[in-house]
C-alpha cells in the first residue's frame, strides 16, 4: 500500500455540560482508491502522538471523537490500512488547541465610579494554563500591556475630558483564547481647592490655658480632613465638622504663634488659611498680699480694715478675708475687685481675719493674717 498524504477537514463544536466541559471534533478526509484498502484508524493523543488512542472506523471518512478535554491541546492523524492489516504512515498531523478562555474581572475603579486625579487601573486574570498578557484600553485606545501580575496601570483622568469613559481589560492565553472585562467611569476631576475661613482666636489674641481653635472649611465636592498647626507644627487632624481643637496653651512657653488651617478634599486640592498670629501668656505666678491690718481691739464684730494692699506681676483681680486658714478657690463665693474696708466676724473674741487676693489666671495668693480682740457690750436685766 501506498504512504497516505491526506488532508484533514475538522469541525469542532463545545458542548458545556453541569459538572464538566466536553469538547467534540469532527474529522473528514478524501477516501484512497487502492483497490485492497479495508479502512481508516484515526490516531489521537494530548499534545502529541507519541501515546495515541486510535479508533477504526472501517471505510467511513468521516468520524466525530467525543468527550474531549477542551482544557488540553490535541493532535490527531489517520491511517490507511488493507485486507492484510498493514497500515499505511500517518496522514498530515492537525493540532487542535485548547479552547477555554481566561478569565478577567477589573478590580478598580467601580462600575459607574466617580473618579479624579490620578486612578489606579487594577485587574485580575487567570486561565487554566497560563496568562500571557493583559492589555488595558480606555475609550478603546490600548493604553498598557502588563505580562507580569500585578495587573495595573496608572491613568492620569486630567488629560481626558470631564464625563463618561470606558475601560477595558483583556487577557490572553498562548494559543490566543482572549476573555474581556469592561467598567463605564464617570470623571470628576476637582480643581478647586477648598476654602477656610473665620478661624479663631483672631490675629492679635492673648490666650492662656486651654483655648478652643476652630475654622469653617468648604468645598465644591467635600472636605475631608483639616489640620491645625501652631508655627509649623501639627497640633490636631479632624475629618468631621465642625472642626475644632481645644487646644492646652499650658503646655507651651509663653511666646507668639502663629495659627495656621490647612483643609483638602478628596482630590487631593488643598486650601491653607492663616489668623496671623496669637499670644500665648500663660500666668503661673501667684500675687501677693504686701499689707493686711485691722485694730487689734473692737466693740463690734463688723472691724475697720485700716490697710489691705496687693502686689502681681500683671494684676490683682480679685480680694477675699476669711476666717479660715484654708486656701479659698478662685471661683469661691466672696471675692470682690477692689479691697474691702470692713469685715464682719461671726462672733466675738480673739479672732483672726485672714487676707488673699487672686489674679486673672486663678492664681491666689498665700494667705496674710492679722489678730483682734472683738468684745461687745451685753445689756443687763
Amino acid at each position: 500500500m501506498k504512504t497516505i498524504n491526506m488532508m484533514i477537514e475538522i469541525l469542532i463544536s463545545l458542548v458545556w455540560m453541569s459538572t464538566a466541559s466536553a469538547m467534540d471534533v469532527s474529522l473528514q478526509w478524501d477516501p484512497n482508491t487502492e483497490s485492497d484498502l479495508a479502512g481508516y484508524k484515526v490516531y489521537y493523543g494530548i499534545d502529541d502522538l507519541s501515546n495515541p488512542i486510535q479508533q477504526d472506523v472501517n471505510l467511513q471518512t468521516d468520524v466525530t471523537i467525543s468527550g474531549l478535554n477542551p482544557d488540553r491541546n490535541y493532535s490527531f492523524a489517520v491511517v490507511a490500512y488493507n485486507t492484510s492489516g498493514l497500515e499505511s504512515s500517518f496522514s498530515n498531523v492537525v493540532k487542535i488547541l485548547e479552547t477555554v478562555s481566561p478569565v478577567v474581572s477589573i478590580t478598580g475603579p467601580a462600575n459607574n465610579a466617580k473618579i479624579s486625579n490620578t486612578v489606579s487601573i487594577t485587574a485580575n486574570a487567570s486561565d487554566n494554563v497560563g496568562v500571557t498578557k493583559l492589555e488595558f484600553y480606555l475609550d478603546g485606545i490600548l493604553k498598557a500591556t502588563e505580562t507580569v501580575e500585578p495587573y495595573q496601570y496608572s491613568w492620569n483622568t486630567l488629560a481626558v475630558s470631564m464625563g463618561t469613559h470606558t475601560i477595558i481589560a483583556k487577557a490572553y492565553d498562548a494559543v490566543g483564547n482572549v476573555d474581556s472585562s469592561t467598567v463605564s467611569v464617570n470623571v470628576v476631576n476637582d480643581v478647586t481647592p477648598p476654602v477656610i475661613t473665620n478661624i479663631t482666636p483672631i490675629n492679635g489674641s492673648s490666650l492662656s490655658g486651654v483655648v478652643k481653635i476652630s475654622v469653617d472649611a468648604h468645598d465644591d465636592i467635600g472636605v475631608t480632613m483639616v489640620e491645625f498647626y501652631a508655627n509649623g507644627t501639627l497640633l490636631f487632624v479632624s475629618n468631621v465638622a465642625p472642626y475644632t481643637y481645644n487646644w492646652n496653651t499650658m503646655l507651651l512657653p509663653n511666646s507668639s504663634y502663629a495659627l495656621t488651617a490647612v483643609a483638602y478634599d478628596n482630590a487631593g486640592n488643598i486650601g491653607q488659611f492663616s489668623n496671623g498670629s496669637v499670644m500665648v501668656f500663660n500666668d503661673t505666678t501667684a500675687p501677693m498680699v504686701t499689707t493686711f491690718k485691722i485694730p487689734t481691739r473692737a466693740s463690734s464684730t463688723t472691724v475697720a480694715i485700716s490697710s489691705f494692699t496687693a502686689t502681681d506681676n500683671v494684676a490683682v483681680t480679685g480680694y477675699l478675708i476669711t476666717e479660715s486658714a484654708t486656701t479659698p478657690a478662685a471661683d469661691a463665693f466672696g471675692w470682690t475687685a477692689s479691697a474691702p474696708t470692713s469685715f464682719t466676724f461671726s462672733t466675738a473674741g480673739n479672732k483672726t481675719a485672714y487676707a488673699w487676693v487672686k489674679d486673672s489666671a486663678g492664681n491666689v495668693s498665700a494667705k496674710r493674717y492679722a489678730t483682734v480682740n472683738v468684745t461687745t457690750s451685753q445689756c443687763q436685766i
